[in-house]
Parts: C-alpha cells; sequence; structure tokens
C-alpha cells in the first residue's frame, strides 16, 4: 500500500537526496514542505519562519514524518540568531507536542548532529548517552540548538514511534558545493592553491545513501524507537581525508594547512559509537570514503 511520506525542510541536501532516493525503493506518495518548489512530484506547501508557517494539521495523515530542516549548518551563510533555535529545536519540539496532542499513529525520523559533543580531545567514541549528557562548551548556536533536540527527545515520553539519528559528517554528490569535498575537488580540478586549516581534527563521516538506506528500512519495517547515532567505522583527520581526496581525483594538491581558521577546528576529536544501531537496527555504513569520493567525479 501507497504510504505517503511527509518531509519538512524539502530543500536541504539530504531532503533531496531522500527523495530522489525513495523514487527507486518502494511504494511511496510525497507531501514537501520547503521554501521553494524544486519537485515535479508531490504536494508542495509553502514553509519558511516565520513569514509561511508551518499548518500542522497538515501532517495527521502522515505514514512517516521526515525534519529535515536546519538552519546555521553553513558557516559561510548568515542566520538570525533566533531564527536557528527556531528551526532546529523549537518547531519540531511543538510538531511533536502536537502530534502527542493528535494521538499521531505515524513515525517521526529527524536529526541531531555529533557537532553536539563540543570542545573534546578525549580520542573515544560517544556514546548516545554520552552525546546526549555532553557538557563542553560547542562553539555556536547551531550546535546549542542540536542539542536542545536531542535532549528533549531523551528526557520525554513520545506515544509514537520516532527515531531520532544523530550523525556524523554526512557527505555526498549534490551537497553545499563549500562543504569540505566538493570544495577541495573544485580547486584541485582548477589547479588552484587551497587554504586549509591545520587539519588535524579528528572526524568520521558517513555517506548520505547510507543515511537514506537505514532511514527506508524505518519506513517499512518496525524497529526499536530511540536516539541512534550514525557514522562510518573509518575515522580520519581532516588533514588525511583532503590528501585522500587528491589521491582519489588523481591531482597533487598545492594544499596550504594552518592558513585558514574555522570554528569546527576547537572540535578536536569528534567520533560516534554506533554499536547501538548496529545491534537494534541492524545497520552499518556500507560505503567507505574512497567510494564516497569517487561519487563526485560521475557524470550524470
Amino acid at each position: 500500500m501507497e504510504k505517503l511520506i511527509s518531509i519538512i525542510g524539502c530543500n536541504s541536501f539530504l531532503a533531496k537526496r531522500v527523495i530522489a532516493s525513495f523514487k527507486k525503493k518502494g511504494n511511496f506518495r510525497f507531501q514537501l514542505f520547503g521554501s521553494q518548489n524544486l519537485y515535479t512530484d508531490g504536494d508542495f506547501h509553502l514553509f519558511r519562519i516565520p513569514d509561511a508557517p508551518l499548518k500542522y494539521e497538515g501532517l495527521l495523515n502522515s505514514d512517516v514524518i521526515i525534519y529535515a530542516a536546519g538552519a546555521g549548518v553553513q558557516s559561510s551563510k548568515t542566520y538570525e540568531k533566533n531564527l536557528i533555535y527556531e528551526v532546529n529545536a523549537f518547531e519540531p519540539i511543538r510538531i511533536l507536542n502536537f502530534l502527542s496532542e493528535k494521538s499521531f499513529k505515524g513515525k517521526f525520523i529527524s536529526f541531531g548532529s555529533y557537532f553536539e559533543i563540543g570542545y573534546n580531545t578525549k580520542k573515544d567514541h560517544y556514546s548516545e548517552e554520552e552525546v546526549i549528557s555532553a557538557e563542553s562548551l560547542v562553539p555556536n548556536d547551531y550546535c546549542i540548538s542540536k542539542r536542545i533536540l536531542t535532549r528533549f527527545f531523551a528526557s520525554t515520553s513520545l506515544p509514537f514511534c520516532y527515531y531520532h539519528l544523530v550523525l556524523a559528517t554526512v557527505y555526498g554528490k549534490g551537497e553545499n558545493e563549500n562543504r569540505l569535498i566538493p570544495f577541495v575537488i573544485d580547486k584541485l580540478l582548477q589547479n588552484e592553491e587551497i587554504s586549509l586549516t591545520s587539519g588535524e581534527q579528528i572526524r568520521q563521516y558517513i555517506h548520505i545513501e547510507d543515511v537514506n538506506n537505514l532511514i527506508a528500512e524505518l519506513i517499512e519495517s518496525e524497529k526499536l524507537k530511540g536516539i541512534y547515532n550514525l557514522a562510518g567505522e573509518e575515522v580520519v583527520t581532516v588533514k588525511q581525508l583532503v590528501l585522500k581526496i587528491s589521491e582519489v581525483v588523481g591531482v597533487d594538491g598545492k594544499f596550504n594547512f594552518g592558513t585558514l581558521k574555522k570554528q569546527d577546528q576547537s572540535m578536536d576529536v569528534l567520533m560516534l559509537d554506533t554499536q547501538k544501531a548496529r545491534n537494534q537496527l541492524n545497520w552499518n555504513a556500507k560505503i567507505n570514503i574512497t567510494e564516497g569520493i569517487k561519487e563526485y567525479l560521475k557524470v550524470d
């Protein structure tokens, strides 16, 4: 039977890839909420805080609601401070409270970030409980707002099925061109010098299709609700990742490490323990970083 999937924030990178991916995977109908209609199918509704608010009643007949809206993700964009909290925390909390009051019977999927860990130097993989209880300072309002939402899920008892997925750095073809991987690839192909941070930050990455595959599984089958960490198994420094990009592209980069300052430099180590997702959701990331980088080089 056809399922109705409502996607809030349909213009985000994650949402675009979910929609493209799901067209190949099952019998879905989309109800889309976003700032502009970029799609030829699906029932589109304008949603833009604060001037085009979401009409919550339209969500009640959904089999699945995916909250993919986000503000303050890209450091290259300027957001009004309160808007970041509204989009990332307060709006999804209002939706969740409304759904609870109206006895919603479907599933709700949302996303956290391992940037919620904050300033950290310990080379430990953080469990879901450790992410929730992290007390280290964070560099910006985006991280704080994501913490608020994750802690809401950890502190309340919702009467319907939900999955709050705390993600490592998500990447894949079609992401914002200012993100690290597409930025470095473009500079390499243009044979330009590249200014970068020292690159000593330790990170995990997760390809968007590994996220999509889990979402499809959560939609189609019954799994234990809750908060889950998602990350690839590879742990790399930013510098190692950049050199890996150069190797895959086949161009010796003109890298100037240590000439750029970024807020996330102060978070020395960000790593997630994914044992809960492996055990309870039977999920594993399948796309390694080398394969993920190669995707950017494919001609559509």
